[in-house]
This record gives structure tokens, C-alpha cells and sequence, in this order.
């Protein structure tokens, strides 16, 4: 059984990983505030090129690893310690992303390959 990633906040319990897109930080920045930064999400992965928006119960494969989305990751108020107004930004359209569950072992590495597991 798979835990999540090792030295994650949560190995070993559901919320093995959590996924933000690039292009919502990119449309933050163009349209709320330009000091925004992916980072203050504190999510696990960031990924680009595809949507994560209404998602659950479908597969990511990054690289060869395969993640089960289980929900949307709401942002919590820790958001708006790192930039005013950051919660309710990200507050629409899944903007906090998406949490899984690893189905898989393997190693990913930055630039893997994004798709819908199943997907050309």
C-alpha cells in the first residue's frame, strides 16, 4: 500500500498529495496581485498544461506516477498570512487545487510528462 510522499505533512494518511496549475498563478498575478507566488499554496506539486477543475475520481499520471484525485483542496486561512485576499482568490473554480492518493511507487522529476491517465 502507498503512503504519499515521503516526508509529506500527510504520508500516511488520505491526503497524500496535493496539486496546484501554474496558469492559475499566472492569471493571479496579471489580475490580483503581481507578488503572488505558487508557493504560498504549500502544495506538493505544481503542474501546467492541464485543468484540474472537477476532476475527482480520475488519474493523473506525472511521469509514472499515478495520482486518484479524491477532492478539491479548499484554501484555509494560511493563504492570507502569505498575501491579503490570496484565500477568496483562489476561492473559484478548484484555484486551491486538487488533493490524491498515490496508486503507484515511482520517482517523479521536474518537467514529467502531465496527462489524464488513459490520454495520449
Amino acid at each position: 500500500m502507498w503512503r504519499g510522499l515521503e516526508g509529506g505533512a500527510d504520508f500516511g494518511g488520505e491526503r497524500h498529495v496535493t496539486l496546484i496549475e501554474l496558469e492559475v498563478f499566472d492569471r493571479l498575478k496579471a489580475d490580483f496581485d503581481p507578488s503572488v507566488e505558487p508557493v504560498m499554496r504549500r502544495a506538493n506539486l505544481l503542474v501546467s498544461g492541464i485543468r484540474l477543475e472537477g476532476t475527482v475520481g480520475q488519474t493523473l499520471a506525472v511521469g509514472d506516477l499515478r495520482i486518484h484525485v479524491r477532492g478539491e483542496t479548499l484554501p484555509c486561512g494560511r493563504m492570507d498570512e502569505a498575501c491579503a485576499g490570496l484565500r477568496e482568490a483562489l476561492g473559484s473554480h478548484w484555484g486551491g487545487g486538487v488533493h490524491g492518493s498515490v496508486v503507484n511507487d515511482a520517482t517523479i522529476s521536474v518537467g514529467d510528462d502531465v496527462r489524464w491517465d488513459g490520454a495520449e
